[in-house]
């Protein structure tokens, strides 16, 4: 894979995903030391992104039960196991009418 390739996969995770949310699920499963998140290349942030935004895509098609941080919004485990972007998300907070 070049450097644009694994720049743009990255980039693209990064927008549809929430770090935040995945940070807080990798401390609920005790995975989250700089060693492993900060330091490790195999588990690191930018590969845990990546299995995030793939997880997430599954959860979309329905392959996948959704992820949950029991002290999150119910909004906010919604969005955050799917598409993170506004456009997605904004039925679900009850938004309606020609936008959604």
């Amino acid at each position: 894979m070049t450097t644009a390739a694994a720049g743009f996969v990255l980039a693209s995770t990064s927008l549809v995903g929430n770090w935040h949310y995945r940070m807080e699920l990798r401390y609920l499963a005790g995975t989250l030391g700089d060693e492993l998140f900060v330091w490790s290349i195999s588990r690191g942030q930018a590969i845990d992104m990546v299995i995030g935004a793939v997880n997430n895509g599954r959860v979309v098609i329905g392959m996948r039960e959704p992820a949950s941080v029991p002290l999150a919004s119910d909004l906010n485990n919604y969005a955050s196991n799917r598409i993170n972007m506004w456009w997605y998300t904004l039925p679900r907070a009850g938004a309606h009418g020609q936008w959604c």
